[in-house]
């Protein structure tokens, strides 16, 4: 039993031994050479294993740590000409890239620097000539070395994070397909020749930094992206979002477009970090526009209606008194459905429905029918005579169907007219 024991701590002894890595000593794991810094408990990523495990792979994460050691620094031209690699992955203890480090991976695709990285060596990565993304989520990162992207010629929009101060020699010179970079007012220092052969069409920042500065003198557009106001915009975005959530079909095909059109278009500038407070607001007006055109597929159908009951209010005397009560109510509803903003389909249905009520009650008089038996005949034309003669008194209603012309008097005229109407 005492043996077993003391075959047990010997074993842990041992195992505890392999593992430990001497400062200067460079061993591998899982293909991944390294070594340990001075007499501290971390390690520094030394390169991949020649014939190794990962010495064909396209992606290589580097663990947080190894044997229990983390992994603070990339050493200097640790990845240098690896021509395999397209995504490495970096722990997010990682500290220090240094000088060279993934100098000429033409392979590498992407990367995304850890907030805990305070240093980045000059030419890490240089001539990265398939790099078309990097990630600033560093926070201590205080500068941009020298040729650090020089010559990354497919690196694509670069965004800069708040801890940059200075951008130094060549930082990003000849990156050919950078057409836009964001630099934050934390910079103080831009070297002149920074982005030298690189095509940049716009630098972005904030108002009165060094690098609005730095785009003026060298008549690169600057717009200003920090401050700005995207609450209104979400907002907006919000409501129609949960609003197109309902039944869409009451409404006409060409609106129900335009604002799905208009709210893909908020989300992207929204989005976009690149987006000037112009571009959010006009965003914003053309959300709201196509929100509140919604054209209800019914509406058209209320407004001729309500038009023609309009016409109708407007010539009261062609209409018995009182049937015209109706009609006015339902057109005084109908009015505000129209402009209100967002009416419901039932609003609408309701408006209609009024409004045919409305006008199914009018009694239209008819011009002619003297004696209101709905009949233009030889006894209208006698009792209009009669008027003329002064043995019958004609007044309101009878009177203006006594004025069979419309022009203003009683007359032989309108007896004429009624009684050509009679023969046709």
């Amino acid at each position: 039993m005492k043996l077993n024991k003391i075959a047990a701590a010997i074993l842990s002894i041992v195992m505890i031994i392999s593992f430990t890595v001497t400062a200067g000593a460079v061993v591998e794991t899982d293909g991944i050479l390294y070594e340990r810094i001075d007499s501290s408990a971390c390690l520094e990523i030394k390169g991949i294993m020649p014939g190794g495990v990962l010495s064909e792979a396209e992606n290589v994460t580097i663990p947080y740590s190894i044997n229990g050691s983390e992994v603070v620094k990339i050493g200097s031209r640790a990845f240098m000409n690896n021509g395999t690699v397209k995504q490495l992955f970096l722990p997010s203890g990682l500290k220090e890239i240094s000088e060279y480090a993934m100098y000429g991976m033409t392979n590498l695709e992407e990367i995304v620097l850890p907030s805990k990285l305070q240093s980045l060596g000059t030419n890490a990565f240089y001539k990265c000539t398939s790099l078309q993304s990097v990630t600033f989520n560093t926070a201590n990162l205080p500068e941009i070395a020298k040729y650090t992207f020089f010559g990354c010629t497919q690196l694509d929009d670069v965004i800069l994070s708040n801890s940059i101060l200075v951008i130094d020699d060549y930082a990003f010179a000849s990156c050919a397909n950078m057409k836009r970079i964001y630099i934050p007012s934390s910079v103080a220092e831009i070297s002149d020749n920074a982005f030298v052969g690189s095509n940049l069409v716009t630098i972005y920042g904030g108002a009165g930094s060094v690098a609005e500065y730095y785009a003026s003198r060298k008549g690169i557009p600057f717009v200003v992206v920090e401050g700005k106001h995207t609450t209104t915009l979400t907002n907006k975005i919000d409501t129609v979002k949960y609003f197109m959530m309902n039944d869409m079909s009451c409404y006409t095909e060409e609106s129900v477009s335009t604002l799905e059109t208009a709210y893909q278009n908020a989300v992207l500038v929204r989005d976009e970090f690149f987006s000037s407070q112009q571009d959010i607001d006009t965003a914003e007006a053309a959300l709201e526009n196509a929100y509140l055109g919604l054209q209800l597929k019914l509406m058209p159908f209320l407004e001729e209606k309500l038009l023609h009951a309009k016409q109708c209010l407007n010539n009261p005397e062609m209409y018995r008194a009182g049937t015209l009560d109706s009609l006015s109510i339902a057109v005084e509803k109908a009015d505000k459905v129209v402009n209100k903003v967002l009416p419901s389909n039932n609003e609408v249905e309701n408006a209609i429905n009024r409004l045919d009520s409305g006008m199914a009650q009018l009694y239209e008089l008819i011009k002619g029918d003297v004696n209101d038996d709905r009949l233009v005949n030889l006894t209208d034309a006698v009792i209009i005579q009669r008027s003329i003669l002064g043995t019958v008194n004609l007044e309101g209603e009878a009177l203006y169907c006594a004025d069979y012309n419309s022009d203003g008097k009683i007359s032989v005229a309108d007896v004429v007219y009624i009684q050509r109407y009679i023969m046709n």
